[in-house]
């Protein structure tokens, strides 16, 4: 098994290529062995998330435009609330899950959210913190795709070596 804790170095964004953020979910769960902060950014309803990996308490927000009472939620089109939600982990030297470019790109323009990237990348280098961006390549025009992974580390080869090596049946496909 990969230690992902060493593939992801701290100060760095790490981009997944994977339709369903389970890749990004799986990883976290490593850091989430080694007790280090984690909050993750999500679509899925956060129960889904806790049933489902097992977060040990980490920090869900929801990215909705629902306001549920017992969920910390941030509304898609509010970017600030989104970075000032990651700014303490940051600063904890944490991890952040980030599951839902697509649907921050549907509610915001592209301008907007190469912008967030960067200045999220420009917070992160230098410091401990780690982010994990799970996002779906399909749903980009090339050229977008490129410039959102310009300040990342694509790790989805990384991913898919793993799973031929666990599956020898996926390494014939």
């Amino acid at each position: 098994m990969l230690d992902y804790t060493r593939l992801i170095q701290k100060g760095q964004i790490c981009c997944i290529d994977e339709t369903v953020p389970s890749g990004a979910y799986e990883i976290s769960k490593q850091f989430v062995a080694d007790d280090m902060p984690i909050a993750y950014f999500t679509r899925k309803h956060p129960n889904n998330i806790r049933a489902q990996y097992g977060t040990n308490g980490s920090q869900i927000y929801w990215l909705t435009t629902n306001n549920a009472e017992d969920e910390l939620c941030i509304g898609p089109n509010d970017i600030p609330k989104l970075y000032k939600s990651m700014e303490p982990l940051i600063k904890k030297g944490g991890l952040i899950v980030l599951d839902c470019m697509e649907y921050l790109t549907s509610q915001n323009s592209f301008g907007s959210i190469l912008r967030f990237t960067q200045f999220l990348y420009d917070n992160i280098a230098g410091t401990n913190a780690r982010v994990i961006i799970s996002m779906d390549k399909q749903a980009f025009e090339t050229q977008q795709f490129h410039l959102l992974n310009k300040n990342m580390k694509d790790i989805t080869n990384e991913l898919d070596l793993e799973t031929k090596i666990k599956d020898p049946e996926k390494a014939e496909a």
